[in-house]
């Protein structure tokens, strides 16, 4: 039972990191998208 609980843990604190890191790569890729004034952004996604 400990160890089970240990090994929830481990990977809970894995999908934070990944969560964490995430988000930072989108915020990071919208910070360098951002123009200088009153322009806007528009992402287009084609298949």
């Amino acid at each position: 039972m400990r160890i089970g609980v240990e090994v929830v843990g481990r990977v809970g604190s894995l999908v934070a990191l990944t969560a964490l890191l995430v988000l930072a790569a989108t915020a990071g890729a919208l910070a360098d998208g951002v123009p200088a004034g009153d322009a806007t952004v528009t992402a287009t996604y084609e298949r």
